[in-house]
């Protein structure tokens, strides 16, 4: 069972699917170079690598590439020999890869697509104190302060430290109500007690207070 709560494993995850693609269109890339027939399919497969990379890295909130390291590794000592039948099958393996990606992005969406989400935390009734609405001491700009209760403090701080923590994987954090990206920003220490949200507009950060003491989603 994937934990889509833990960010990190979830890049994780994303990034080794990515990777297995990555390989065989290396190999149908190849190829192509060799014999012009195979360059559609080269092409073809690249654009749903850069759109599956792309859909997950917007979802997830994190710079997800194919691990170099990997690819290097993989890298073969001898030219594959080509042929239709090779190009197919390493097709056939991006695209089961590509499945993979497209599984995580469909369960990250489903996750998210009702009420308020740090990152794939849920910000509502059983984990916010209080949410109210303020202006920003540095900008004046309408902004909403959050506190949140004492048994979710511990695991807050445990969930953003996994965005700093990670030195192989840039995250950053993404605020989402009912599925739309409405604040993104880095985060360079773990949250503790309280966190203040700036950048919506203020009828947007009114709608962000009233969506933190909404019921939680059904996980």
């Amino acid at each position: 069972m994937l934990a889509i709560s833990d960010p990190v494993h979830v890049a994780k995850v994303a990034q080794a699917d990515l990777t297995r693609a990555s390989i065989a269109i290396s190999d149908v890339e190849h190829c192509a170079a060799k014999r012009a027939r195979w360059e559609l399919k080269y092409e073809a497969l690249s654009a749903r690598l850069f759109a599956e990379q792309e859909r997950v890295e917007g979802l997830l909130g994190a710079g997800v590439e194919p691990d170099m390291v990997t690819l290097i590794a993989a890298e073969p000592e001898l030219a594959p020999h080509c042929s239709d039948r090779f190009v197919k099958a390493e097709s056939l393996r991006a695209e089961a890869a590509f499945l993979g990606t497209g599984r995580l992005a469909n369960r990250l969406e489903a996750k998210m697509t009702k009420g308020l989400w740090l990152g794939l935390f849920p910000l509502c009734a059983s984990t916010v104190q209080s949410a109210k609405l303020i202006s920003s001491p540095d900008t004046g700009d309408p902004a909403a302060l959050f506190g949140f209760k004492s048994d979710k403090n511990d695991e807050l701080t445990a969930y953003s430290k996994s965005f700093v923590s990670e030195k192989s994987i840039t995250i950053n954090m993404h605020v989402r109500l009912d599925g739309r990206v409405i604040a993104s920003t880095r985060v360079y220490e773990p949250i503790k007690k309280a966190l203040m949200l700036t950048g919506p507009p203020a009828p947007e950060a009114e709608a962000v207070v009233a969506a933190a003491a909404q019921t939680c989603p059904a996980p």
